[in-house]
Parts: C-alpha cells; sequence; structure tokens
C-alpha cells in the first residue's frame, strides 16, 4: 500500500503441487495500515502433470512356437497420455527385415509436460533361407543307377546355419527295382523347408550259371570230358546254392554221355554236398559259408563235372552259352553247327541246371 503502507497479508506464499490442468490458487486478503482491506486474488490455468506417458507395443506376426519369424516383423508402438497429452507422435511403426537371432527394437515418447518414456522389443529373431538336405544313396550310385541285390538306402544330411534345424527325413530304403522316388525334407526352426528328390534306377541282380565246355573236341567214345559251371553272378546274402543239372540228347539219338563226377572248384570241400546222383543229372548243394563267391562275383567257376563219351561226338568249335537263374532255368547246346554236317543228324548234348 503506498499511502499507509500493508498492515496484514492474510495469505503467503502457496504451493499447488496436485496433477491437473486448468487448475485454480487463490491468495488471501490484505488489509492496509488505514483499515482497507482488499479481497483474495485468483491464478488460473495451471497445468501440472508428472505421469509419464505410456508406450504400448505390438509386433505382427507374432513368433512360432520356437521363437522364430521367417518374414518381416512389423513392431507397432503407440504412446498415449491421459493429462497433458502426447508431444511427440503417437504412431510409430519399425520394420525388421534383416535376418538374425535376437535382435532388438526401441522407442521413446513424450508428454505436453516434458514426461518421457522409452520401451525395447527384444528376441526378435528372423530366418528366412530355407535349410540345406542332401540325399546319400547307399550303396553309392553311378548316373543315377544302383546296382545290387542287398538294400538302398537313402540317408539325408540336413543343415541350416541360422535358426538350426527342427527336423529331417528319416532314411528310407528302397525294397523295389527298376524306377525308385524318394524324396526328403528338412524344416528349420523359424518353419522354412527344402526337399530333394531322388530317383534311381535299381537293378537286382540274379544269380546266374553258364555252362563251359574246357575240351576243344569232344573225346571218342569211352573218353572223359570237362564241363565247368561258372558263377556269372552271386547274390548278396545268399549262401546256400542247390542245383540240379543235367544231360541229354536233344534229337532223341541215346544218351551221348554220362556224369562220371563232380567236383567243386569254390565252395570249401566240407560245404559242398552231392545230393542225388545218376548217370544223367546229379544234384548238389554248396553253402557258401566262407563267403569265398562275393556279391557281383564274375566268371567264378563253381563246379567241374566230368563226363564219360558214350556216342561219338562232334567238333566243339561252337558253343552256346546261356545263362540260368533262379526263376528261369535253361539249356545249354553243346553241338557242331559246321556247314558240312546234315543238321538233322547233329548229336547235341545239353546241360539243364535250375536254381533252387
Amino acid at each position: 500500500d503506498s499511502a499507509s503502507g500493508v498492515a496484514s497479508c492474510g495469505a503467503g506464499p502457496q504451493t499447488l503441487s496436485s496433477e491437473g490442468a486448468n487448475q485454480t490458487m487463490s491468495s488471501g486478503s490484505v488489509e492496509d495500515l488505514a483499515g482497507n482491506v482488499a479481497s483474495s486474488l485468483s491464478v488460473t490455468g495451471i497445468n501440472i502433470d508428472k505421469t509419464a506417458p505410456v508406450i504400448t507395443l505390438s509386433r505382427s506376426p507374432l513368433p512360432n512356437a520356437n521363437g522364430w519369424n521367417n518374414s518381416d516383423v512389423t513392431l507397432s508402438f503407440h504412446c498415449s497420455d491421459a493429462l497433458a497429452g502426447v508431444a511427440s507422435e503417437a504412431d510409430q511403426k519399425d520394420v525388421i527385415s534383416s535376418e538374425g537371432a535376437s535382435q532388438s527394437r526401441s522407442s521413446d515418447c513424450s508428454d505436453r509436460a516434458g514426461n518421457s518414456a522409452s520401451a525395447k522389443q527384444g528376441g526378435i529373431s528372423i530366418d528366412k533361407t530355407n535349410p540345406v538336405i542332401v540325399g546319400v544313396v547307399s550303396p553309392p550310385a553311378n548316373d543315377n543307377s544302383v546296382t545290387t541285390d542287398g538294400p538302398v538306402s537313402v540317408l539325408y544330411s540336413c543343415t541350416d546355419a541360422l535358426s538350426t534345424i527342427a527336423a529331417c527325413s528319416a532314411p528310407q530304403d528302397l525294397a523295389g527295382e527298376g524306377s525308385q522316388h524318394a524324396t526328403g525334407e528338412a524344416v528349420d526352426m523359424a518353419g522354412n523347408s527344402s526337399k530333394t528328390e531322388i530317383n534311381l534306377n535299381i537293378v537286382r541282380p540274379q544269380l546266374t550259371l553258364q555252362v563251359r565246355v574246357k575240351d576243344e573236341k569232344i573225346p571218342p567214345v569211352g573218353g572223359e570230358m570237362t564241363i565247368e559251371l561258372v558263377m556269372k553272378s552271386a547274390l548278396q546274402g545268399l549262401k546256400s546254392y542247390d542245383l540240379l543239372f543235367n544231360i541229354g540228347d536233344l534229337t532223341g539219338g541215346g544218351k551221348i554221355a554220362k556224369i562220371e563226377s563232380i567236383e567243386s572248384k569254390t565252395i570249401d570241400a566240407k560245404n559242398f554236398e552231392v545230393l542225388n546222383k545218376q548217370d544223367f543229372f546229379v544234384q548238389f548243394r554248396a553253402q557258401d559259408a566262407s563267403d569265398q563267391i562275393a556279391p557281383g562275383a564274375k566268371d567264378v567257376v563253381f563246379a567241374e563235372i566230368k563226363l564219360r563219351v558214350l556216342l561219338p561226338g562232334r567238333s566243339l568249335a561252337w558253343l552256346g552259352y546261356p545263362t540260368a537263374t533262379q526263376s528261369s532255368p535253361q539249356a545249354a547246346i553243346i553241338a557242331d553247327r559246321g556247314a558240312s554236317v546234315d543238321p538233322k543228324k547233329v548229336e547235341m548234348l545239353f546241360a539243364n541246371f535250375e536254381v533252387r
């Protein structure tokens, strides 16, 4: 008061601490020394916000059960403030497209009172690359072809450099023959997948035998001649061979030779048994217990048969070499096909052998 001076000032300094918008503060009354009284003074429009804004976060798409994504991940940040309001942009988006494990992103937000908040999203693992799968054929293929009488397996090897392998196809056994197909698949932890296709031609060999004559000429009557049974191919896992070998005359002109003896040339004597022997046929069993005839054997002399000539023979310059298998017995014809010989009068020796 410039005239009499202030006698009393009813209100000292006041503090407003409560949050709120457009608040009001009032001072107390003032009296001067002359007894004049002034009413209180009100201050309005006081805004107080002490609370930080709130950031809510969402991600799309969500990770799979293994914690991985195989596509871009979008993070959405939403900032809100109930009192002062948001000063920065309320909605923000961040697209993560790079591959990697345990990536993270963060966002900041402030309100108009100067309060701020931040949020961070971690554990973002992205793998967009397909795994690698390789099929290996056992036994090995040659130009996509396998010749074996044993099992053929396709083994799969799967690798993934980032999220690692979640599933890899189990080995596949191909039991058939001819054109065969196998498909393998690899899946990584992010859900990426790759397939491989194996196309094979599987050839199943059979046990095959041939007749081979050691003598260049049929000996005179009473003489001996030797016929070899030649194994052209052996079978894996087949240890016992039962064979029936007989000779005869295709022209009906009588027997021209009889069987004198049969001898093993490959199998140990203790594993070679003559089951039934007569003049014109012999049945025998050979057990390959010592693996002397390996799978895939070629031109192995299996047994040697000695014949006694009963009738005059012909030149053996021409020989037929058919083969016998489990399913197809064959006859080996031994005859003279010379131009000077009347075919109708040629005496033929044939050997018929069966695999049992």
